[in-house]
């Protein structure tokens, strides 16, 4: 049986008790949490009874993660993620049968991937959602069971003794990217400018929406936010002109960043979209410099982060009000000063003589 809550920031959790099983989501509204419960109720049902359709002999990889993406992931933050992850699978990978399915095939992938240059991390991501579409296809499907999932316990590319990104774009790095994009994404170059003005992160200002923009009180009000709480971000003068000429452009859009092949009402551009543009802007840079920019879309956060913090939020408090984060030692692995800037603010901030005038000084006053 279903039953429905509503949450303090608006949202809707839907809860699925069903022959023993328990599962839980949360939507933005009650229509969406009401149909994933019936489908919820539905799939646990099929689970537990088992498929007279399926043939072992006969499933692949590749309907594994399907079934995986359409039963669970669908709904959830990471569905575009998983969806280009599950998209662009190799066909040998794709079309392997489980039952013969093979750990040198999964290495075949994870070598061609290395050889393409991907980072570590996204290797690890990739080859985890399809282990992770094999076991649940598996514990779901009773004609699956104890079927062996090739994807487990492979070894990975090793992941940088620090994960932490201290990756900052410079002014001359942004204003290149100003220049290639020019006139021909005008979503792109509003978006680097808003997310360095608000250090908001992809998800969170793709999904703004008008009615959330209080241009009075300058400022914009988060519902779905990475730890779910949602919160007033503050805008500086920049973002709220880059935002008024938007809106003049816009006006009966639902979305800031409106999507013109969205339906009249006017849905949002994919999060998966701008990151691509981004890339490609990126990309042809470091094909003109001949060089690696190791440059990432979710380093305009860390850039903003480090300005907010260089002009002055040097109170933590208040610098989270702008990022957002609820730790300050999440908060610090996004503030990357470098020593050379720390040190001179500290010359700026104490004009000590040096250490001969210092002592003389004392032998005076000894004296």
């Amino acid at each position: 049986m279903a039953s429905f809550q509503t949450l303090k920031n608006g949202h809707v959790q839907a809860r699925v008790r069903r022959k023993g099983k328990h599962e839980s989501q949360t939507f933005l509204t009650l229509a969406d949490a009401k149909a994933w419960a019936k489908k919820e109720e539905k799939r646990i049902d099929s689970a537990i009874a088992g498929r007279s359709d399926i043939n072992a002999q006969t499933y692949t990889v590749g309907d594994a993660v399907a079934f995986y993406f359409e039963e669970h992931i669908q709904h959830k933050k990471s569905a575009t993620e998983y969806k280009y992850i599950f998209s662009n699978l190799p066909n040998y990978i794709v079309r392997e049968r489980l039952a013969v399915a093979t750990r040198d095939t999964a290495k075949r992938w994870i070598a061609e991937m290395v050889k393409d240059k991907l980072n570590p991390a996204t290797v690890a991501r990739r080859v985890g959602a399809v282990r992770a579409g094999i076991n649940y296809a598996t514990q779901q499907e009773a004609a699956l069971h104890n079927m062996p999932n090739a994807y487990k316990g492979l070894k990975l590319p090793a992941l940088p003794r620090s994960a932490n990104r201290t990756r900052t774009e410079t002014d001359d790095e942004l204003n290149e990217f100003y220049k290639r994009i020019g006139k021909r994404s005008k979503h792109l170059m509003d978006y680097i400018v808003l997310a360095l003005e608000t250090a908001t992160r992809r998800g969170e200002l793709i999904t703004l929406k008008w009615e959330d923009v209080d241009f009075q009180k300058s400022i914009a009000h988060l519902h779905d936010t990475k730890n779910g709480e949602a919160r007033d971000v503050p805008l500086s003068e920049l973002a709220l002109q880059v935002l008024k000429a938007r809106r003049e452009k816009q006006k009966r859009a639902v979305f800031v960043f409106t999507s013109q092949s969205q339906s009249a009402e006017g849905g949002h551009i994919q999060p998966a979209a701008i990151s691509r543009a981004f890339r490609r802007v990126r990309d042809e840079i470091e094909k003109e410099k001949g060089e690696r920019l190791n440059l990432r879309l979710h380093d305009l956060r860390h850039t903003s982060a480090t300005r907010w913090h260089q002009d002055g939020f040097k109170n933590p408090i208040d610098l989270m009000s702008i990022t957002g984060h609820k730790d300050i030692r999440s908060l610090a692995r996004y503030v990357n000063n470098k020593a050379e800037q720390i040190a001179r603010e500290m010359r700026d901030k104490r004009k000590t003589k040096n250490p001969t005038e210092i002592n003389d000084r004392k032998e005076v006053q000894h004296g």
